[in-house]
C-alpha cells in the first residue's frame, strides 16, 4: 500500500475482510436477487388480472388465484429480506469489528516516536467515525449497489418487453443524473474529508483540555479555551451543514426527475390506451416497473454518497496502516527463553530520525549480570535515550548493544521486553484501581505479592491510608495520586514483573528523602537477593553512592566511569555535580 492512495481505490482496504466473510455475502446477495426477481413478477400478475377482468375472461378461481399468488410472493420476499439483512448488514458489523481490531493492533505495534507526532484525538476519530463510514460501504453500500443494478436491469428489461416507446422515455433523465452525481460526489468527498479532519481537531482539543484541566484553571484560561472550542465546533457545524445541503439536494433532484418521467409515462401511456395501442393492464404493469426503477435512480445518489464518504475515511485509515513500525522483529530473531542480564555496549552512536540530531557519541560500557549501576549527567546528556535503547523502545543501530553477548536486534521484542522492567520518566497510570495498575503486565499475581512490592517501593503506607486500599480507583492517568505516589506505583509495577534487568529512569524526583532511603533499601535487597541487573538514572547523586559502578554522560559522551569513591578522587564532572548537590542540600 502507498500513502498516496486516493479516491475509491482506497476502499480496497475492506476487500480482505469481505473475502473472509464471502459466503455470508454470497448468501445475502443471492437472497437479495431472489427478492428482486420475485418482485418483478408482481406487475405481470397485475397485468394479467386487470386485462382478464376487462375482457371478462376470468373465472372466480382466477379472481382468487392472482391475489393469493401475490400474497405468497410477498411472504417469500419477507423471508429472503430477513436472510439478506442478517448476512449482509450483520456481516458488515463483523467487518467493522475486525477492521477496528486491525487498526488498534497496528497502533500498538508502532513505536513511541510515532505517537510523539500525532494527536490522540485524531486517532480516536479514525477508530470511530472513519471506521463507521467504511462499515456503511461494506454493508448498506454493497447491498444498495447490488439492488440498484439488479432491480434496475430487471425493471428496464421488463419495461422494454412491454413497450419499447414507453421504455425509451426513462432514458431522458439519465445524462442529468450522471452529471449531478459526478459534481455532487466530488463535493461530498471534499467536504467529508474536511469534516473528519475538523472532528479530529475537536476530539484532540477536548482530550487536551480534560488532561490539562488543572493548568487551565490555575491560569484562568477557561474563557479562552471555551472560545477556541466554539470556533472549532462552529467550523464543524458549518462544514457538516454544507455537506448535508449537497447530500439533501441530490436525492430530491433525482426524485423530481423520476417523478417527471412517471407523469410523462402516464400521460403518454394513457393516450396509447385510449387509442388501443396498449392495454390497461400493460400500462399498470409499466407504471409498477417504473416505480420500481425509481429506487435505483434514488439509490444511485445515496450509494455514491456512501462510497465517497467511505473512500475518504478509508484513505485516513490507510494513512495509519501504511506507517511501518521503526522497531520490529528481524527475520531470524531469537526467542530467548532466559537471560543472565549481562549488558555490553560497543561504539554506540545514535540520532533521532525525526530531527536528525545526534544525541549519543561512541558509547562503550559493560554492565555485569546481577550488578547495580547508575547513569548520571546533566540535563540533556542522553541518559534517558541510552536506557530506552536497551528494551528497544527506540531502535539502536546494529551490533552496538548486546545482552548476554546477543545483539538485542537479534532477540524477539516480546522475549527481550519480557526480561526487562522499565520505569520511564513520563509516568502513566490507567483509569483503574491501584491493584490493577500495579499488576499490569504480570499474570496470576496475588495480593501478598502486591503487598511485598508495594513495601519495597515505599508505597504500602499510602495504600493503607486509602479508604478501599488496593481497590481504590485512581482516576484518569492517576489524577487522585500525588507525583511521588505515581512514581512508586510504576516502580512497584516494574518490580512485580520480576525482571532480570530493572531500569529506573529518575524514579526519585518526586519523593522525599525518607521515602527515597526506603526505596533504595528495598532495591538493594532485591538486587542482592535475586541477582538482578539494576540500572538507575537519577539526578540525585547523593542516593547513588552504594551502586557497583557509575557512568557519567556529558553532551552524549561517556566521560567518566567508576565507583563513587573513585569518581570523587578524580575531581571531574561527577565530583563537581556531587559537591553542588551536597551544598544545595545543606542550604535547604
Amino acid at each position: 500500500m502507498k500513502n498516496d492512495v486516493k479516491g475509491l481505490r482506497s476502499l480496497k482496504l475492506i476487500l480482505p475482510y469481505i473475502s473472509h466473510y464471502k459466503w455470508r455475502y454470497i448468501i445475502g446477495l443471492f437472497s437479495l436477487i431472489v427478492v428482486d426477481v420475485l418482485q418483478i413478477f408482481i406487475p405481470l400478475l397485475l397485468k394479467g388480472y386487470i386485462d382478464g377482468l376487462k375482457t371478462g375472461n376470468k373465472s372466480l378461481h382466477d379472481i382468487y388465484f392472482y391475489p393469493l399468488t401475490i400474497v405468497i410472493l410477498a411472504a417469500s420476499m419477507i423471508i429472503f429480506r430477513i436472510i439478506w439483512r442478517m448476512n449482509v448488514i450483520g456481516t458488515s458489523r463483523r467487518v467493522e469489528t475486525a477492521l477496528r481490531d486491525t487498526v488498534y493492533s497496528h497502533l500498538l505495534r508502532l513505536d513511541p516516536e510515532y505517537f510523539a507526532n500525532v494527536r490522540t484525538g485524531d486517532l480516536m476519530a479514525r477508530l470511530t467515525n472513519d471506521i463507521q463510514a467504511v462499515r456503511m460501504v461494506a454493508g448498506p453500500g454493497i447491498l444498495s449497489f447490488t439492488d440498484m443494478v439488479v432491480m434496475g436491469s430487471l425493471s428496464t428489461f421488463a419495461m422494454f418487453r412491454l413497450n419499447v416507446r414507453l421504455a425509451a422515455l426513462i432514458l431522458i433523465p439519465l445524462p442529468l443524473i450522471s452529471i449531478t452525481m459526478y459534481i455532487g460526489g466530488k463535493m461530498i468527498h471534499r467536504l467529508f474529508n474536511r469534516a473528519q479532519s475538523i472532528f479530529s481537531d475537536m476530539s484532540a482539543k477536548v482530550r487536551e483540555n480534560v488532561d490539562g484541566m488543572r493548568v487551565i484553571k490555575a491560569y484562568v484560561q477557561e474563557d479562552v479555551q471555551i472560545k477556541e472550542f466554539k470556533d472549532i465546533n462552529d467550523e464543524y457545524y458549518t462544514t457538516n451543514m454544507k455537506l448535508a445541503r449537497i447530500s439533501s439536494l441530490i436525492e430530491p433532484f433525482i426524485r423530481f426527475l423520476a417523478g417527471g418521467v412517471v407523469v410523462l409515462v402516464i400521460v403518454y401511456g394513457g393516450n396509447m390506451v385510449i387509442k388501443g395501442e396498449l392495454s390497461l393492464g400493460s400500462l399498470v404493469a409499466f407504471v409498477g416497473y417504473l416505480l420500481m426503477i425509481i429506487w435505483p435512480m434514488v439509490a444511485l445518489g445515496w450509494v455514491i454518497n456512501l462510497f465517497q464518504r467511505g473512500a475518504a475515511s478509508a484513505s485516513r485509515l490507510l494513512d495509519v496502516l501504511n506507517v511501518e513500525p521503526l522497531v520490529r522483529d528481524e527475520e531470524n530473531a531469537l526467542d530467548v527463553k532466559d537471560i543472565k542480564g549481562e549488558i555490553k555496549i560497543r561504539g554506540l552512536n545514535f540520532s533521532y530520525k525525526r530531527n536528525k540530531r545526534q544525541v549519543l557519541f561512541d558509547i562503550d560500557l559493560d554492565i555485569k549480570a546481577g550488578s547495580s549501576v547508575a547513569i548520571v549527567g546533566q540535563t540533556g546528556s542522553g541518559k534517558s535515550t541510552l536506557v530506552k535503547l536497551l528494551p528497544r523502545l527506540i531502535e539502536p543501530p546494529k551490533d552496538t548493544i548486546y545482552i548476554d553477548s546477543i545483539d538485542v536486534r537479534n532477540i524477539k521484542l516480546k522475549a527481550l521486553r519480557r526480561f526487562m522492567g522499565y520505569v520511564p520518566q513520563d509516568l502513566f497510570l490507567f483509569s483503574d484501581t491501584l491493584k490493577e495498575n500495579i499488576a499490569f503486565g504480570s499474570d496470576n499475581v496475588v495480593d501478598k505479592e502486591i503487598y511485598n512490592v508495594s513495601k519495597t517501593a515505599g508505597l504500602w503506607r499510602d495504600i493503607s491510608s486509602f479508604p478501599k486500599g488496593l481497590e481504590t480507583f485512581i482516576g484518569e492517568r492517576g489524577i487522585t495520586l500525588s507525583g511521588g505516589q505515581k512514581q512508586r506505583v510504576t516502580l512497584a509495577r516494574a518490580i512485580l514483573k520480576r525482571p532480570k534487568i530493572l531500569i529506573l529512569d529518575d524514579v526519585f524526583s518526586s519523593v522525599d528523602a525518607d521515602t527515597e532511603k526506603e526505596i533504595i533499601k528495598g532495591i538493594k535487597e532485591l538486587a542482592t537477593r535475586e541477582k538482578r541487573t539494576t540500572i538507575i538514572v537519577s539526578h540525585r547523586l547523593t542516593s547513588l553512592t552504594w551502586v557497583d559502578e557509575i557512568f557519567v554522560l556529558d553532551k552524549g559522551r561517556l566521560v567518566e566511569r567508576g565507583t563513587h569513591e573513585q569518581l570523587m578522587k578524580r575531581h571531574g564532572l561527577y565530583y563537581r555535580l556531587y559537591q553542588k548537590q551536597s551544598l544545595e542540600n545543606r542550604l535547604r
